[in-house]
């Protein structure tokens, strides 16, 4: 919000927030970790897999692949079960696809089990809550900065975006500001790659020039809109 904060501070915050979220799993009374991540992944299919569109079989399959990745995620030291999570990506994908964004994005991707596993090794490696703690704990003053103006330049577009379509404030809620602060561990440790941090500055860079002039942003949005619209209602012949 621009005023001054000793960084001090802020590396604090982080790290009881992590904290706090490892003991949420390391610590359940009467509950191993791995129970604990189970049950967190059954919440997480029964929430993104519809009940009515699809089937059991998908929902096993969710929970199965989030098992793999939330144990990452929180840290927990077995190992990556890496044969058959490429099916289970297959099965469920189609009804996350439907029930999130359009069905093209994910659907189109076919991971192999190799792959899938190349993904963990990096949320392991830069966004696993041990990685944030190691990262939050080694970070100069710099790269705390660092990220948070790389944060601030993406807020700043999207406010700038949804101010000239008549979304005022849909950038600025408390809520969306700490998600978005959530992000500053882990690209405190991605931007400590070279080829990764190039890969995300020039990125961002291409995004910003190909999206259209901010005169057009209003009539877009509404076509966008309409076209929604158009999709939701039942088609009468």
């Amino acid at each position: 919000m621009g005023f001054p904060i000793n960084t001090r501070s802020v590396r604090a915050v982080y790290l009881e927030l992590n904290s706090r979220h490892l003991r949420e799993i390391r610590e359940q009374a009467g509950t191993l970790p791995e129970d604990a991540i189970g049950g967190l992944a059954g919440k997480l299919a029964r929430r993104q897999v519809s009940k009515g569109a699809a089937p059991a079989e998908a929902r096993h399959a969710y929970a199965a692949l989030a098992v793999e990745f939330l144990s990452v995620f929180y840290g927990n030291e077995g190992e990556f079960m890496i044969e058959g999570l490429a099916e289970q990506w297959e099965k469920v994908v189609p009804y996350v696809a439907v029930a999130g964004s359009q069905a093209g994005d994910l659907a189109d991707l076919h991971p192999t089990d190799e792959t899938l596993t190349r993904w963990a090794q990096k949320l392991r490696q830069f966004v696993s809550l041990p990685a944030q703690q190691a990262a939050i704990k080694s970070a100069s003053d710099y790269e705390l900065i660092r990220a948070r103006r790389l944060i601030r330049f993406v807020l700043e577009y999207l406010r700038r975006i949804s101010n000239a379509i008549g979304l005022q404030g849909t950038c600025e809620g408390l809520l969306f500001l700490s998600l978005t602060g959530r992000l500053v561990p882990a690209l405190v440790a991605l931007l400590r790659e070279d080829t990764l941090r190039s890969l995300i500055m020039s990125s961002l860079l291409d995004m910003v020039l190909k999206m259209p002039l901010p005169a057009e942003w209003p009539s877009l949005a509404a076509v966008a809109v309409e076209r929604e619209a158009s999709q939701d209602s039942p088609t009468v012949h």
